[in-house]
């Protein structure tokens, strides 16, 4: 029971730092869409074209799928006592979980369709 509360806790902080990420980045002139890594993983994975979807509704999706991923991870690896094996752990967790992340996340994409989302 500790550790869902600690996963709660941690999707809501990283959720809010991802909110606030997208709020300031997003108002920059030189900021697009293309440049971000999961929007060109997505394009060329699921051969997505990102300029039919919404962009808040892509900028969601992607904040939801990382919070999720991190306080998965950092929840996994609280009981690791010592930290050489905690980042060992990570590592370990955080490349298989990425890719299933955005493989669900690129699933949801297409199966929902263009403007949908």
């Amino acid at each position: 029971m500790e550790y869902l509360i600690d996963f709660i806790i941690y999707f809501f902080i990283v959720f809010f730092i991802y909110k606030l990420y997208f709020i300031f980045f997003t108002k920059r002139k030189n900021f697009k869409i293309k440049n971000m890594i999961e929007i060109v993983f997505l394009e060329k994975s699921f051969k997505l074209k990102i300029e039919d979807y919404k962009p808040k509704k892509l900028y969601n999706t992607i904040t939801l799928a990382n919070s999720f991923l991190f306080s998965l991870i950092l929840t996994a690896t609280l009981w690791i006592d010592t930290m050489v094996f905690r980042i060992l752990a990570i590592f370990l967790l955080l490349l298989p979980l990425t890719y299933l992340m955005y493989f669900i996340v690129g699933k949801y994409l297409q199966k929902r369709g263009k403007k949908n989302v």
